[in-house]
């Protein structure tokens, strides 16, 4: 009987791709996101599924955003590349558009396949700034989800989190456990920093070869008043600490 409940019930925890979509099964939350590191607006859709409405979207490379705006429409989508402070620095365009970068690839990148083809100047800006361009537009005028995927410079956009903090309740960071990109956000550097801001770090959404993929965050008021996201989190870390256990013994079995 409980194997016949446990099963699919594991199955629909773990099938759960991105932090985004752990909140919107788990919460009532429904409040407007902030993604950067749009890309040409990807998660579109599934955000829409899952019941939010408005996005603010932020891309650096300059071809991919006039695409963006064209999907996505021109009042929610915003071009630059948010670092630490306002310049222009260097963009390294990668063979496959997603994975480009302020950063130079690490010496230990799990994608070997992929190179850098151009460099572009693109002009930085920081969490505030691209929140008071949006606020100008009316949007994330209340507390929102910020979702960072941009490719290692995590950590450099992050120094500036404590300027928006009061209206971000959550936060989807991409993160590496090995250096991925150099000088990039490594898994501890935005954990710590993070909660000194405040955010707690639930459950990961990690490639299992290549350690990279998502930290779902949580400001820690907003996560003590919902007990079920805390006790759902739990369980899946508890179960993926199980399966990778489980798969080190049967791959020591097999030597």
């Amino acid at each position: 009987m409980y194997r016949r409940f446990l099963s699919p019930y594991v199955h629909r925890l773990l099938s759960v791709a991105t932090p985004v979509e752990f909140l919107a099964k788990n919460t009532s939350i429904r409040s407007q996101i902030l993604h950067i590191g749009a890309h040409e607006g990807e998660e579109a859709s599934n955000y829409a599924n899952l019941g939010f409405r408005e996005v603010a979207w932020v891309e650096a490379q300059p071809e991919i955003f006039e695409k963006l705006k064209m999907i996505i429409g021109a009042r929610f989508c915003l071009q630059g590349a948010v670092w630490s402070e306002k310049s222009i620095l260097e963009l390294n365009i990668s063979s496959n558009s997603v994975s480009t970068s302020l950063l130079e690839f690490g010496s230990m990148t799990p994608w070997k396949e992929l190179e850098t083809l151009k460099r572009v100047r693109v002009e930085t800006l920081t969490l505030a700034d691209v929140v008071e361009t949006f606020n100008k537009r009316n949007l994330l005028l209340e507390k929102f989800i910020l979702v960072l995927d941009i490719q290692g410079a995590e950590y450099e956009a992050l120094k500036t989190v404590g300027r928006i903090s009061r209206n971000v309740h959550a936060i989807s960071c991409e993160i590496s456990v090995k250096p991925t990109y150099e000088n990039g956000a490594k898994r501890r550097k935005v954990i710590r920093k993070l909660l000194r801001h405040g955010y707690i770090p639930l459950t990961s959404f990690l490639d299992s070869d290549t350690l990279h993929g998502d930290q779902l965050f949580v400001k820690y008021p907003n996560l003590f008043l919902r007990p079920k996201l805390i006790f759902v989190s739990l369980i899946r870390m508890t179960l993926l600490k199980l399966i990778k256990l489980k798969n080190s013994k049967l791959s020591k079995e097999k030597k």
